[in-house]
């Protein structure tokens, strides 16, 4: 298994290199989340043309969540929230961080299992075990998520840029962003000044 984007890197903006793209033609399966948080995996699928590489999305069947969905809105504060809504229209109607949720992690493992196990037909009950640790796994993670959030004194959180909407909306909070969708995003000095306010609104730190 290689990664494609090295540590550090932003996946909504990078672009593979051409050593790279020898190395991925060289493989089997070209496992994707499917949104649109990998751009770069188009370029990658119109040079591998021809090869045998198995695209598999990951999200596939997987709800997708409105990228302005589970923003905080507040009263006084219409311009905030459309700003943000227009650089999400830039970066996509959708919000990309499926995985977050624990129950649509788990889809997305299915999805691996079973592409692996196409893949590699006599390891099929290996992976089918994998993943039923995971699955065991995810169920705990979400029950520790759901009771955190529950126990929490508030029903706020002050992020970087507006990936967490999957988690906001299975378990019951909403999100104040910094920046957008994408973290390279710079929110104007008139967002950041409506930020600070609801954030001392509801005691954020």
């Amino acid at each position: 298994v290689k990664m494609i984007v090295p540590p550090g890197a932003d996946p909504h903006s990078y672009e593979p290199t051409s050593k790279q793209l020898t190395e991925i033609a060289q493989g089997d399966l070209f496992l994707l989340t499917g949104t649109t948080l990998e751009p770069y995996s188009k370029k990658i699928k119109a040079s591998l043309k021809g090869n045998d590489v198995r695209f598999v999305e990951t999200s596939k069947g997987i709800d997708l969540l409105e990228a302005n969905a589970t923003l905080h809105e507040h009263e006084g504060h219409d311009d905030h929230a459309d700003e943000h809504a227009e650089e999400e229209h830039d970066h996509g109607k959708y919000d990309p961080h499926v995985w977050l949720d624990p129950n649509n992690a788990k889809m997305m493992a299915q999805s691996i299992s079973t592409a692996l196990a196409k893949e590699v037909p006599d390891k099929k009950a290996a992976f089918e075990k994998k993943l039923a640790t995971f699955n065991t796994q995810a169920d705990a993670l979400d029950q520790n998520l759901q009771q955190a959030v529950d126990k929490g004194s508030k029903k706020e959180l002050l992020v970087t840029h507006a990936a967490y909407g999957y988690l906001a909306e299975r378990y019951g909070f909403s999100q104040l962003p910094i920046a957008g969708i994408s973290p390279s995003d710079e929110p104007s000095q008139k967002q950041l000044a409506a930020l600070v306010k609801e954030a001392k609104l509801h005691d954020l730190k």
